[in-house]
């Protein structure tokens, strides 16, 4: 269940690159591992959610404690699609994170 997040480091930043369904299982079993990244890597974090098709609400939660070990509190968000965004923006998450 590992394969579904990879982890990168691109001109300074840490890469998160997730694929399929973030729903609440798999979102806890990589919660850990993705907090434990970000902390050693000690860079900004960017999530790449461009192969993703499902966020549940506890994948927003591990984003949330993702941001609090991310230096600045702030994780930028690529390539998701509209209807991801927007789950994110109705959540009230748009000022701790950024779209492209």
């Amino acid at each position: 269940m590992h394969d579904i997040v990879t982890y990168s480091e691109v001109e300074g930043n840490l890469i998160c690159k997730f694929s399929g369904k973030l729903d609440t299982v798999v979102s806890q079993v990589i919660k850990d591992d993705i907090i434990n990244h970000i902390q050693i890597a000690h860079i900004p974090t960017i999530f790449d959610l461009k192969d993703v098709v499902y966020i549940s609400s506890s994948f927003l939660m591990v984003s949330l404690l993702s941001a609090r070990v991310t230096p600045n509190m702030k994780i930028k968000v690529i390539n998701a699609v509209p209807d991801i965004k927007e789950i994110y923006r109705i959540a009230g998450l748009s000022k701790i994170f950024t779209f492209e």
